[in-house]
């Protein structure tokens, strides 16, 4: 009879051997089943089943079997007259038997497992998208120029496309469709683009984070076409699919983390994560430096490239640089990844303190949601971890100092952009980076008036304070100083922001932002370096000019040595005479040299014009 619950026995005779044939003549009642390969039958059976056995024919045999157990039930008495409810109670056991017979396969024991991200469910309102590649590229290319709308509409689009089950070439097509478009938002610049990170307002935000949210989802398609193979045991050494797609989930944490560079912010979490599990995961299939080209059409870097290429730029502390700078050193980054060694940490540098033998030496700890941090700094027992892995500069900067060596030879030759840049982060990549001064921690509740900008700090100089927000002092030395307050209500920073620092009972100092760190969630941090001088709030106007700006006179406590003017931005050339108005008689300046200039303020030395 039928056994929906429980268990039924399952009774299999071989006809090959004499024992198999006695015990079946034996057989007690029941519903018999053949599998045969010819399908000459002379046994009474009630079914027959012919190799190979494949899930259609077996479930025509299902199907058969149900119709043979309900006669019987019939025959019995065990059936309702009423043929409705027959089929109301009628259950589909053969679908669940299919199901339960099914052979699934498991993703490969051999490697690493991948906890692939889950797609959000759609909104209902939103729950339409373009499955059609030709139609959304026909759509994408109308969309309207500005960035901010064109993330906007992005995301709203590609939210449902990852909840969709479709053929996985018309995903992948869909996909890098949408990958172009988040390639161009990430690296053209047009005005939008250029306000959105200059100014703070709540439509250039909600923009900010509608970027963030479009490059993760894409990241979370790419995962989901990955799992399908990745679920029925492919591997990346034999599946091209499995391996394009991992590679550009891995690029897409990769833009994750330079887009919050581009902000100062923190990287978002998991992403580090994510990558050092996919190191470890690409290491154990041996495809770490396997690029891989899908049906001649899609190509894609090796995870190698993609995983390097990011961590130099994070080495390079983006947190002190301006921000299309971060933009510069990461496409530079590409030149050098393959200098970079990665692999396992020999007992040597597992239980060495030298400094000298781990200069551009750092740690992959896949456990952590950290970038690689300097081996000099990482304990013995986090180097000593089965899952720890070395990243190894020295190969790169090698190549970088042949750069500098091939540009000094040449004559006449001044150092490019390029090179410049790369001075700047030489000592974050090779470990040996110093601070010029000593810091001391401040008190824990050393609160100062923190103003930004030079006008809010002429005003605040001449009356009352504008503009001023509370921050603690984290640490301070004779040249710099580490500020920290909750990044919401905070104002909009940027690298080379001039600030002035009000504290009671103290003279006013001045500086400069050097570096920032922004958590969204948590506290915003600043390392200032500060200004000489003492400052005095005047007014100056260009020669041919009316209009007063305001500046700031540091004098010099040295007779021989001139004096120095801060403006803002756009006033300073050689030679230009300016006209000063102080609480005395106006006078004439001539400024001479620059000393230091950011998009916020010009630092110049002046003398001034005596008979004017």
């Amino acid at each position: 009879m039928l056994v929906e619950q429980g268990h039924a026995d399952l009774e299999i005779y071989s006809f090959d051997t004499d024992i198999g044939q006695q015990a079946w003549q034996k057989r007690s009642e029941g519903l018999t089943a053949l599998l045969t390969n010819t399908g000459n039958v002379t046994e009474p059976v009630d079914i027959v089943l012919r190799k190979p056995l494949r899930k259609s024919n077996f479930s025509e045999a299902l199907n058969l079997v149900e119709e043979k157990i309900r006669l019987q039930q019939a025959s019995h008495g065990n059936i309702e007259a009423d043929d409705a409810q027959r089929i109301k109670h009628k259950t589909n056991w053969t679908g669940k038997l299919l199901s339960s017979l099914k052979l699934r396969k498991k993703p490969a024991k051999h490697l690493p497992s991948i906890e692939f991200q889950a797609p959000d469910p759609a909104p209902q309102n939103q729950t339409d998208t373009i499955k059609d590649p030709n139609l959304l590229e026909t759509w994408i290319n109308q969309l309207p120029k500005d960035a901010n709308q064109r993330a906007s509409t992005l995301l709203k689009n590609i939210t449902p496309l990852c909840s969709l089950k479709l053929k996985p070439m018309q995903m992948l097509q869909l996909l890098e469709i949408y990958r172009t478009a988040v390639q161009d938002l990430m690296f053209t610049r047009d005005i939008s683009a250029v306000k959105r990170d200059l100014y703070v307002t709540t439509e250039n935000l909600r923009a900010i984070r509608g970027v963030s949210d479009l490059i993760a989802k894409l990241g979370v398609g790419y995962q989901q076409l990955a799992r399908q193979p990745y679920e029925q045991g492919a591997t990346p050494d034999n599946n091209s699919l499995l391996l394009f797609c991992l590679n550009r989930s891995t690029e897409q944490q990769a833009l994750l983390i330079l887009h919050a560079f581009q902000y100062y912010r923190k990287a978002p979490s998991g992403a580090w994560r994510w990558l050092h599990q996919q190191y470890l995961y690409h290491e154990q299939a041996a495809t770490l430096q396997q690029s891989v080209n899908l049906k001649e059409q899609y190509q894609s870097r090796s995870f190698h490239d993609i995983y390097t290429q990011i961590t130099l730029t994070a080495l390079s502390d983006p947190y002190s640089l301006a921000r299309f700078d971060v933009f510069r050193l990461f496409r530079l980054m590409t030149e050098f990844t393959d200098k970079v060694e990665t692999g396992m940490l020999s007992d040597k540098l597992i239980s060495t303190t030298s400094n000298f033998m781990l200069t551009g030496h750092f740690c992959i700890d896949a456990n952590s949601d950290l970038m690689p941090q300097a081996m000099v700094k990482m304990p013995p027992d986090i180097r000593q971890r089965p899952t720890t892995r070395l990243l190894n500069t020295q190969p790169a900067l090698l190549y970088i100092e042949n750069l500098f060596r091939d540009a000094k030879s040449r004559p006449h030759a001044s150092m490019d952009t390029e090179l410049r840049l790369l001075k700047k982060v030489i000592p974050q990549l090779n470990t040996t980076h110093e601070r010029r001064y000593h810091r001391l921690e401040s008190g824990k509740h050393r609160t100062v008036k923190m103003v930004h900008g030079i006008n809010a700090i002429h005003q605040s100089l001449r009356g009352s304070l504008t503009n001023a927000l509370d921050w603690h002092m984290a640490n301070q030395s004779s040249g710099g100083m580490m500020a920290k307050r909750a990044t919401e209500s905070c104002y909009h920073l940027n690298i080379g922001d001039f600030v002035g620092i009000f504290e009671q009972d103290l003279a006013v100092k001045l500086a400069s932002i050097r570096w920032l760190y922004v958590d969204m969630d948590g506290e915003t941090v600043v390392g200032l370096e500060l200004i000489d001088g003492k400052p005095v709030p005047v007014f100056c106007t260009p020669d041919g000019e009316a209009e007063l700006h305001p500046a700031l006179i540091l004098p010099n406590d040295k007779p021989q040595e001139p004096a120095s003017m801060i403006t803002e931005k756009g006033l300073y050339s050689p030679k230009r005479r300016l006209r000063v108005k102080d609480d005395g008689e106006p006078y004439v300046i001539v400024a001479s040299g620059m000393i230091d200039s950011t998009l916020d303020y010009e630092l110049f030395n002046f003398t001034v014009r005596h008979g004017s």
